[in-house]
């Protein structure tokens, strides 16, 4: 039976199987099958109501043409306009019920008069199904505050109220059983944990028993986990609601606020926080039903709430066993020999090489079996990095080492001693947690075989597929039908805003500075200030304004740049035979006769000197 593929596992077969182990499966089918129908209702009724407004939007389009054309009236595209807005502005409600009809024409004509029509028949398809969509928030928005004012709308549900009601009463079911099966699960693994440490379950009359009590320990963690992950819904639920609620409130203060008191308040003003409203209130309406899948959920499994210690006792009973407090402290001690334990290694070896499952061996010489040449590859992930949390936990956080070792005892890890990631050789990763130091060294000797031991027993107790989450490992056992996360749906209605700060991840990088910058690429007038930017922009924002006028003057002429081309001149000299001088004449006059004889005539003297002649050829001249 044990490399049978579990698809082929009969009824009958699994009907010798304990009472728990029937249990266990049983409730793993109707946990996901219950999860899987609850989504499709909500699935199928949200697209019912999608495909009624589709149809409507269809004919509105159709019956604009007919408008254009003259074939139709706008009574006609009136009527139409209001069976759209009347399928989302009054969800719960039929259009037979007068009172509703009557509000939601009243809303619709504040809104789009039958005189603006007009303006709809202008748009084009993308703009009409902007518009429409807006116009059928807004009439929401406004039935809903009436709802506040209590002027009308009881048929719209007031889901600010139950979700935070439901929520919270769902929130304190949940964790009250959760802390119970917590504390009944943890004083059987501490009580079966300390007799497999004696060596009891080497005793054949104590194997029936533990067999049966495992079974049952299965069953506990299964309705634990399960109880758990309703409960972390919960909790994300409870956390949309609370900003949901709170924007609820908000928007509808703000709107008594505007309006109240007041004859007449701007479109622009209000209109939007009608949009805004009219959102979160289908936002919060999706959330109610992921709220009440959750209780469903809870209801279908919690039958198995309470342990079934009467019928362990009543089986142990059947099988003639005795009590359990009553078994002696004994030790095992192996008795193989050293010529059965090399064969036994050797060949465990030879089947992990191949590719085989391994089989049971002594726990004692699980770490020495290894195939030739495998390397291991084991990482140790500290809880402090930063990508630990990041990490998809293997074997649903339970210690493998125990699992193995310990006859099927589910221990949790310890995520303080770290994460052992390991690399397969099928391309596989696979991420655990160990419960102490011990059994975190023996799987970083010897990955492979505790993780295919724990493959191989999946295939003889099929229960552990869902329960240690191996169902990918497992195509053809898979009872998970596609489901998509909760408040899928709500977070797209509500379209709150985001509050919850990213966390900010730290990455130790460095860079090398070149020696040498490649100048190829540098631009001249490449500016890196703004401000300087910022400066020459406007100035030539500023020579726009500017104009520039000249005209040709008299004066300005002479002032004009103008330019002549002339020939250089060339430095040349010649050579004569003879260097001569010239001087000019020289005329002298002086008075003749002034001293000496009192009775000489005085007479004036005239002498002319040329500097070219001998000087004694110079003459004088009276």
């Amino acid at each position: 039976m044990e490399d049978q593929p579990l698809t082929k596992l009969t009824p009958e077969e699994l009907q010798t199987k304990p009472e728990a182990t029937q249990a266990t499966i049983q409730m793993q089918d109707i946990y996901y099958a219950r999860m899987a129908q609850e989504q499709a209702q909500n699935d199928q009724k949200y697209s019912d109501k999608e495909e009624d407004t589709n149809k409507f939007l269809a004919q509105i389009k159709e019956v604009k043409k007919k408008v254009s054309a003259g074939t139709a009236s706008y009574d006609d595209l009136k009527e139409t306009l209001f069976q759209y807005v009347f399928t989302i502005a009054a969800p719960q409600s039929d259009q037979t019920v007068a009172k509703v009809r009557d509000e939601v024409t009243v809303a619709l004509e504040s809104v789009l008069p039958a005189s603006n029509l007009t303006v709809l028949i202008s748009l084009d398809s993308a703009a009409t199904d902007a518009q429409l969509d807006e116009l059928s928030q807004i009439v929401s928005g406004i039935r809903l505050f009436h709802r506040l004012t209590q002027r009308g709308s009881e048929d719209l549900l007031d889901y600010a109220l139950l979700c935070e009601n439901d929520v919270a009463e769902l929130l304190t079911q949940i964790q009250f059983v959760v802390t119970e099966s917590q504390k009944t699960e943890l004083s059987e693994v501490l009580m079966m944990n300390k007799e497999i440490e004696q060596g009891l379950y080497k005793r054949e009359e104590y194997k029936m028993s533990l067999d049966l009590r495992k079974a049952e320990l299965w069953n506990r963690s299964q309705f634990r986990i399960l109880c758990e992950e309703l409960f972390r819904d919960s909790l994300e639920i409870n956390s949309f609601v609370a900003r949901a609620c709170e924007e609820y409130h908000s928007l509808s203060q703000q709107l008594l606020n505007n309006i109240s008191g007041k004859k007449s308040v701007p479109k622009a003003q209000i209109y939007p926080l009608f949009i805004r409203l009219s959102r979160v209130w289908r936002g919060l309406s999706a959330a109610y039903d992921d709220i009440i899948t959750t209780r469903y959920l809870f209801a279908s499994i919690l039958p198995n709430a309470y342990p079934r210690h009467d019928n362990i006792e009543k089986q142990l009973e059947e099988l003639g066993q005795f009590q359990l407090e009553d078994l002696p402290t004994v030790s095992f001690v192996p008795t193989i020999s050293e010529e059965e334990r090399d064969q036994l290694l050797k060949e465990e070896a030879d089947r992990l090489q191949q590719g085989q499952p391994p089989t049971l061996i002594p726990e004692d010489l699980a770490n020495e079996v290894e195939a030739p040449g495998m390397a291991t590859d084991v990482q140790i992930v500290p809880h402090t990095h930063s990508s630990f949390d990041s990490l998809q936990i293997d074997f649903n956080s339970f210690c493998p080492v125990c699992l193995v070792r310990r006859q099927g005892l589910l221990m949790g890890g310890d995520p303080t001693l770290g994460c052992a990631v390991w690399n397969s050789t099928d391309n596989e990763t696979f991420s655990v947690l160990c419960s102490d130091e011990s059994c975190l060294r023996s799987f970083c000797q010897n990955p492979r075989w505790f993780v295919s031991t724990i493959l191989k027993a999946c295939k003889e107790s099929p229960e552990l597929v869902y329960l240690l989450k191996l169902n990918k490992h497992f195509t053809d056992f898979e009872i998970l039908a596609p489901t998509h996360p909760i408040l899928t749906r709500a977070q797209l209605f509500a379209q709150l805003p985001t509050t919850v700060p990213q966390q900010v991840r730290m990455v130790d990088s460095d860079s090398q500075t070149p020696h040498h910058f490649v100048t190829q690429k540098i631009v001249p007038k490449y500016e890196w200030n703004e401000w300087n930017m910022r400066r020459e922009a406007l100035k030539l924002v500023s020579l726009k304004t500017k104009r520039t006028l000249s005209s040709q003057t008299t004066q300005s002429h002479f002032r004009r740049e103008a330019e002549t081309q002339a020939y250089e001149m060339v430095d040349s000299s010649t050579n004569t035979g003879v260097d001569a001088g010239t001087s000019a004449k020289r005329h002298i006059m002086y008075v003749k006769g002034l001293r000496g004889k009192p009775t000489e005539k005085v007479e004036v003297v005239r002498v002319e000197l040329d500097m070219n002649d001998d000087p004694a050829q110079q003459r004088k001249r009276p």
